[in-house]
């Protein structure tokens, strides 16, 4: 049988069909150009045993690593998860966070994802980082007077 297509395929002009989507290691997550964080299965797994519907995002610049933690509702700097209805994975919006850090990609960026002191953590290659506009944080206060 295997012949049998080696010798079709000699005969034809097709080719074979290289699906652009990289299938990494679990847990993981796919930041997409858009501004949505999609993780797969398995995180979103870890997720849901944690009874997780909203999670923080927390940002190291130094070390340019993420890392998503469970969190309250109530929590005004959470983000609301969206579980897929068929249990294939999670998402969020995560634009305003993108822009924070002055991150920079023209397709989806998958990142590899690690359960450390009870957080999702992943490392963000530094190509997708500009950091010459990351924002800096605003300072709580009274604005000065003109």
């Amino acid at each position: 049988m295997v012949g049998y297509f080696q010798e079709l395929r000699e005969h034809m002009a097709f080719t074979v069909f290289e699906s652009r989507s990289k299938q990494i290691g679990s847990p993981a997550v796919s930041v997409t150009p858009i501004g949505a964080m999609r993780l797969n299965k398995d995180a979103a797994d870890i997720l849901k045993s944690m009874g997780a519907t909203h999670i923080l995002i927390l940002w190291d610049q130094e070390n340019s690593r993420i890392a998503l933690s469970a969190t309250p509702a109530s929590d005004h700097r959470a983000y609301k998860l969206n579980y897929h209805p068929k249990g294939s994975g999670v998402a969020f919006a995560a634009k305003a966070f993108l822009k924070h850090i002055g991150w920079r990609a023209e397709k989806a960026v998958p990142l590899k994802l690690s359960m450390q002191q009870g957080m999702l953590q992943a490392d963000v290659p530094i190509e997708h980082i500009n950091v010459s506009e990351q924002l800096t944080p605003k300072k709580k206060g009274k604005k000065p007077m003109p």
